[in-house]
């Protein structure tokens, strides 16, 4: 079925389906959809052994369904990712799958699909939410953030040559009407708060990348909103507010606990 814009997730959507995760693997599953525009078999066949972290995130090398490899640049998805893979047993490497369920099966698309439609609805959304529905909204996000064509195709498809890459450019009336009157010279108002684009957030003190709606750097712990808590009450009232924070860095320091040798 034909997909148009309406049916396409905006930034602020996947947001809050990202703050509406409570299990490290579904925040790791959602970016990873999202980021690097995965197909579902993608997502089921990939070993940590397809997975390079680095300085700036992830390289992730596949090569599913078409035969073209693929060669991914992830950053927003990293700290999720790493995540995940502190908390993963038995061993993060080689052969085994990325992402398994609670007994280190397969997940299957069924139980994928299950589970996204669950927090989708959760973060009050309404629409049709499948795995290759965040690939369609990824794919369409960069051609609006006009990521050049042949990037787009290559990260994506693995082919410079593709002709898909039309199937994926969802654009919106109003992306219509914003270049018409810009080409004419007419500035056109933002007449709403929506999040244009997901971008990742680097620390101001410590330079690390930190993903999306961090509000503390994974490194070095500093705040990166604009929020300032300055008493006891105020740290006890915005972690009841926001939930994420905590879980966040009880996340980072088990995981650096891990990395330490200390777990």
């Amino acid at each position: 079925m034909t997909k148009v814009a309406a049916d396409l997730l905006t930034p602020d959507e996947i947001t809050a389906m990202m703050k509406a995760c409570t299990r490290t693997m579904d925040r790791a599953l959602i970016m990873m959809l999202y980021e690097g525009g995965f197909r579902i078999g993608e997502i089921g066949t990939m070993t940590w052994g397809d997975l390079t972290f680095d300085k700036y995130g992830i390289i992730a090398n596949v090569n599913f369904k078409t035969n073209m490899p693929r060669y991914v640049r992830l950053i927003m998805a990293r700290e999720y990712l790493a995540q995940w893979r502190a908390c993963y047993k038995p061993d993060p490497s080689g052969e085994r799958l990325v992402f398994v369920n609670e007994r280190g099966k397969p997940l299957i698309h069924a139980t994928i699909n299950k589970r996204l439609k669950c927090i989708a609805k959760t973060a009050g959304i309404r629409k049709h939410i499948t795995p290759h529905v965040f690939r369609h909204s990824r794919i369409t996000h960069l051609i609006k953030e006009k990521v050049p064509e042949s990037v787009i195709k290559l990260m994506m498809w693995g082919n410079i040559s593709t002709d898909m890459f039309r199937t994926y450019a969802h654009l919106t009336g109003q992306d219509i009407d914003s270049a018409m009157l810009q080409s004419y010279g007419i500035s056109v108002a933002d007449n709403d708060n929506a999040t244009t684009r997901l971008e990742p957030v680097q620390c101001p003190h410590c330079r690390k990348i930190n993903p999306p709606v961090s509000n503390y750097c994974f490194s070095c712990g500093q705040r990166l909103t604009d929020v300032v808590i300055d008493t006891d009450e105020g740290i006890q009232q915005s972690v009841h507010n926001n939930p994420d924070i905590l879980r966040q860095l009880i996340d980072e320091r088990i995981a650096e606990m891990k990395r330490k040798g200390e777990l």
